[in-house]
This record gives structure tokens, C-alpha cells and sequence, in this order.
């Protein structure tokens, strides 16, 4: 988010990120990379852009679907179903009662 706000030169933005993050940041090497990515006008700095690229690097979604599969382990995905011919599909979503399924023409 604050990488967002300087390179949106979002001057409040990042005043509100820094008051509300910058207690947190409490060793060295996190300080001073917070300092830098959170300073008005640093977009254009190579170390800003060091601290972006990091950023950039970070995969939030599977840190994400970890949190979650370890949070609702019952919620995993369902096994293959068996067809009518005996071969193994993927699962398909229920039919929806009162839905009329409609197709595309040209």
C-alpha cells in the first residue's frame, strides 16, 4: 500500500500510513526500508525502487489461500465425481433451482 501512495505522490495517504505503521517497524532493516518507501516524493529513488520491486515480488495470494486451507481444512476442495460411463470428472457446481441456462449465438 505505501509503495501505492508515493508512486500516487498521495501525500495523506502516506501520512496515515506512516502514523499508523511506523511504531511497528521496529528492527533496523525494517525501518529503514519503511523510511524510504514511505517518504513523499521517494518514487523516484533507486532504493524506492529496490523496496518496490520486493514488494512486487511478494506472493500475497498463496500466503493467502495457506491461511485459509489451514484455518478451514473441512472447506477443501471436493474429489473427482464419477461420470454415468465411470470416469473420474472434475466437480461441478450444483444446478441452480428456477435457473434457465441460456447460450450464446451469432
Amino acid at each position: 500500500a505505501v509503495v501505492g501512495y508515493a508512486l500516487a505522490e498521495d501525500a495523506i495517504g502516506l501520512a496515515r500510513f506512516r502514523e499508523k505503521y511506523a511504531p511497528l517497524m521496529t528492527a533496523e532493516a525494517d525501518k529503514i526500508a519503511f523510511d524510504v518507501a514511505s517518504k513523499p516524493a521517494s518514487g523516484s529513488s533507486a532504493e524506492f525502487a529496490q523496496i518496490a520491486k520486493m514488494a512486487a515480488s511478494v506472493d500475497t495470494l498463496d500466503g493467502f489461500l495457506r491461511e485459509m486451507k489451514a484455518r478451514f481444512p473441512d472447506a477443501m476442495a471436493k474429489p473427482a465425481a464419477e461420470s454415468a460411463s465411470g470416469e473420474h470428472t472434475a466437480a461441478t457446481l450444483p444446478e441452480i433451482a428456477g435457473l434457465r441456462r441460456v447460450g450464446a449465438t451469432r
